[in-house]
């Protein structure tokens, strides 16, 4: 009989501390989700302070469906409209995405890797 209620207590002991290692695993979860939830409106302020201009959503980056992307390389000779290379190339937004730019094909034409690292975020004249 007292080995019975000595099993008993062990097993309680245990469950305990069981429940106490998924209480503390989720405690950690619930941190760890505050403290990104905090960063991220964070960065949200600073971004929205930085360009207050530009709405929250104009940072949603969409990406190119392929076959825009090949009708602009066709719609441009697959060749680089800045250099003529008609190797590596890329598809370059004129008004870039992180300045209010779109998927428009009207806003995008063909450049080469280099000719588009070159030119960055910056609006340059159509070519």
């Amino acid at each position: 009989m007292i080995g019975f209620f000595i099993s008993l207590m062990i097993e309680m002991v245990v469950l305990m501390i069981r429940l106490m290692i998924i209480a503390a695993v989720l405690t950690a979860r619930l941190v760890m989700w505050l403290i990104a939830a905090i960063a991220g409106a964070i960065s949200d302020h600073q971004r929205r302070k930085a360009a207050p201009g530009l709405p929250a959503a104009s940072n949603i980056r969409v990406p190119l469906d392929p076959d825009i992307r090949w009708a602009i390389f066709q719609r441009d000779g697959y060749a680089c409209l800045a250099c003529g290379s008609r190797s590596d190339l890329t598809i370059d937004h004129v008004h870039a995405v992180s300045l209010g730019g779109s998927n428009d094909p009207s806003n995008l034409r063909t450049l080469c890797r280099s000719c588009n690292s070159s030119k960055g975020a910056r609006v340059l004249s159509p070519l």
